[in-house]
C-alpha cells in the first residue's frame, strides 16, 4: 500500500511544481472520466478492444482513440459502441431541460 500512496504524492507533487501540467490534467478530466466509463461498460460487456472494433465496424485504433483522451468522440462510433454494451448515455443530473417558451 506504501508504494501506491508514493505515486499518489509523487504526482500531487508534479502537479504543484507545474501550474500549466495542473491546468491540463483538469481540462482533460471529464474526459478521463468518460473514457474509465466506457472501458468499464466494455468489460462488463465481455469484449476485447478487438472485439468491441468488430462489433462497431470500426478499427481496434477507432476503439483506442475512443477510449482515451486523445482526439474528438466519434458519435456514430460512440452510439455504435453503446449499442454493443446494451447501454445508453444519460445524464448525471437528469435530461436537458426542454425548450422554454418566451411568449
Amino acid at each position: 500500500m506504501t508504494d501506491s500512496i508514493d505515486v499518489l504524492e509523487k504526482f500531487r507533487d508534479l502537479r504543484r511544481e507545474d501550474p500549466e501540467r495542473d491546468e491540463a490534467i483538469e481540462r482533460t478530466a471529464p474526459q478521463r472520466e468518460v473514457a474509465g466509463a466506457l472501458i468499464c461498460l466494455r468489460h462488463a460487456a465481455g469484449f476485447t478492444q478487438g472485439e468491441m472494433a468488430e462489433a462497431v465496424g470500426a478499427t481496434t485504433a477507432d476503439v483506442s482513440r475512443l477510449e482515451s483522451t486523445a482526439g474528438d468522440l466519434d458519435l456514430k462510433i460512440l452510439a455504435a459502441y453503446l449499442h454493443a454494451c446494451r447501454a445508453r448515455l444519460q445524464s448525471a443530473d437528469g435530461p436537458p431541460p426542454g425548450p422554454t417558451n418566451t411568449e
